[in-house]
């Protein structure tokens, strides 16, 4: 058996291109803020999902 080494991961590890330039340092920057203190915050006040919105039933049922 022939042993050899191996320069670069084999293509199915490789198939995402690197994450360089503005785009890692965002997604990096992202992570941080949301891992930083381990709290999970509240929502913003949106509505449930399926629900409307009050804006969005303001006209509903006016004739």
């Amino acid at each position: 058996m022939r042993s050899r080494s191996v320069a670069h991961p084999s293509l199915s590890c490789r198939t995402s291109p690197p994450r360089v330039g503005r785009l890692a340092v965002l997604s990096a920057f992202a992570n941080r803020q949301r891992c930083r203190k381990g709290v999970v915050r509240e929502a913003a006040n949106l509505p449930l999902e399926g629900e409307m919105s009050p804006k969005a039933t303001e006209g509903v049922g006016t004739s």
